[in-house]
């Protein structure tokens, strides 16, 4: 008995020291904000988001959302240079039909508001005031005959959420700004403001976890005598010989893999929860008196 009761004061001698370790090693709530946070960005947080997020979705809702595609264009040339030219063939497969794929979703399943494509390379230009030229029509051609009329957009694209390393910057700073920090789930679409920070809840700035599945389905693609880009999913050796039978003029076929996430029919549903997430939003946020905002507030309104 004794050598029992010996045995149980130990173990409960060792969960209050465990206890007290661990309460040592929580932080503070002074100290919530990480190292690498400018706290000065993080005052009033509260407040200032709701405020922000209500003007945010009152403009985007007469402004435009503008998807940014990657272009993977720095990869492509990379492996060319490496003489590589097969696999730099495929990549490029691959990024066009995710990104066409990942237009059609929007296409079909976003109407909260007016919708605009850009490649990535793009950004910088229509930060600096760009409003036709860089716009993509469904074909993923620049046509400038796609102008931009809204005054006020946000970005969508394909990104990591950010445990960010900043909070809200005024207008006169946000450029110069780089978002840091800890890199949570990629998601299939993460909004952003014009200087492409992501946006703070309650926005509802984020859908569609990519983390949820491996399985990819295979394609195979080549490109016609008009230099077009065509491609067909297959699910066997027999499906692909007779793809390949029935368009004997067309040569050079290669075999790439898509991730199902970025099939069209998975892009859509992430997309359609994002369009009612917005809608949700804007119906359940009157827009802010402008006139009685706080003016420390006004500098965050871009």
């Amino acid at each position: 008995m004794a050598q029992w009761l010996n045995k149980f004061f130990a173990v409960l001698l060792f969960c209050f020291a465990t206890g007290d370790l661990l309460l040592a090693q929580e932080p503070s709530k002074a100290n919530k904000y990480d190292d690498y946070k400018d706290k000065d960005q993080f005052k009033k947080f509260l407040k200032r988001r709701r405020v922000i997020g209500a003007w945010q979705i009152n403009q985007l809702k007469t402004g435009a959302l503008v998807v940014r595609l990657r272009t993977n264009a720095r990869l492509i040339e990379t492996l060319k240079v490496q003489g590589n030219a097969e696999l730099a063939r495929q990549k490029y497969f691959e990024t066009f039909v995710m990104n066409k794929n990942t237009m059609m979703a929007y296409r079909n399943n976003y109407d909260f508001s007016k919708l605009y494509f850009i490649y990535s390379s793009s950004s910088d230009s229509l930060l600096k005031g760009a409003r036709t030229g860089i716009f993509l029509d469904t074909a993923l051609n620049v046509d400038p005959n796609i102008i931009m009329k809204e005054d006020f957009y946000l970005l969508a694209e394909r990104d990591y959420v950010f445990n960010s390393s900043i909070g809200f910057v005024p207008i006169d700073s946000a450029e110069k700004q780089i978002e840091r920090g800890n890199p949570g789930t990629e998601m299939i679409a993460v909004i952003k403001n014009k200087f492409g920070h992501q946006l703070k809840e309650p926005f509802p700035y984020n859908v569609g976890d990519l983390s949820l599945s491996a399985i990819s389905y295979r394609f195979i693609g080549t490109q016609n005598e008009k230099n077009e880009l065509i491609w067909f999913m297959v699910e066997s050796a027999k499906q692909e010989s007779d793809i390949k039978s029935r368009y004997p003029q067309l040569k050079d076929w290669l075999r790439f893999d898509i991730k199902k996430q970025f099939y069209t029919s998975k892009l859509s549903l992430p997309i359609q929860q994002l369009n009612l997430n917005l809608r949700a939003y804007f119906q359940a946020t009157p827009p802010p008196d402008t006139s009685r905002i706080d003016p420390e507030i006004k500098k965050f309104l871009y």
